[in-house]
């Protein structure tokens, strides 16, 4: 997938089998100076599940989408700063 505008998010899996992705989000991807927008909070967040669930079976990858996605945020997701997603 080659989009110019996409996260372009890196995943690998630790000894565990855990998915695990750590990110810096950059100043285009903010709401509010400093802070991550929601939508690519969310985003990022859909992406991590759906690593897991394709991941469930290594010899059998098992593609989905997403029907919904209901996120309740506690705190903002700073850009500038690394971020680690774990699934």
């Amino acid at each position: 997938m080659e989009n110019p505008f996409g996260l372009h998010l890196e995943f690998y899996y630790d000894e565990s089998g855990r998915v695990i992705c750590e990110y810096v989000v950059g100043d285009s991807y903010q709401g509010y100076p400093g802070t991550t927008h929601g939508g690519i909070v969310a985003s990022m967040i859909d992406e991590v599940l759906g690593r897991v669930h394709m991941g469930a079976d290594m010899d059998n990858p098992r593609f989905m989408y997403t029907a919904k996605l209901t996120v309740n945020y506690r705190k903002p997701v700073p850009t500038g700063k690394t971020i680690k997603l774990v699934g």
